[in-house]
């Protein structure tokens, strides 16, 4: 069973390893986070940044910061810092993972879309050419 569920609202739902007691004493055996706002984006950050490591090699690295940050506002249906405090090493991992994929699916949309052909060629005109 995969952890990480990409549900069709655009929601991530992470399911633990184990079940988690809320602050109401309800077991909860998933996370489901929202994607960040851009708002959000622009207080915390991006999650990862590309680093220059020696012989024009580089690596991504990730920011915990930026992604605890995100976490504690992104959960719909939980509290991060109960979360943080009795879930397990791999629930971590699911959500650090869960977050990640927000920011990877926006990269994505900032790809350039292949520009469409004509078989007539370019038909815009520019100010400059149009007759007068």
């Amino acid at each position: 069973m995969d952890r990480i569920e990409e549900l069709p609202n655009g929601h991530i739902r992470v399911t633990f390893e184990k079940p988690i007691m809320d602050a109401g004493g309800d077991l909860k055996v998933t996370a489901t986070l929202r994607p960040p706002t851009c708002g959000e984006v622009l207080d915390f950050g991006d999650v990862s940044a590309f680093v220059l490591t020696g012989k024009n090699m580089g690596m991504e690295v990730d920011d915990p910061e930026a992604i605890k940050a995100y976490l504690g506002v992104i959960i719909t249906d939980h509290d991060f810092e109960i979360i943080a405090k009795r879930g397990a090493p791999s629930d971590a991992l699911a959500l650090k993972e869960a977050v990640k994929r927000f920011f990877a699916s926006a990269r994505k949309k900032l790809q350039p879309s292949p520009a469409p052909s004509s078989s007539t060629g370019d038909q815009t005109r520019s100010p400059s050419t149009e007759p007068a």
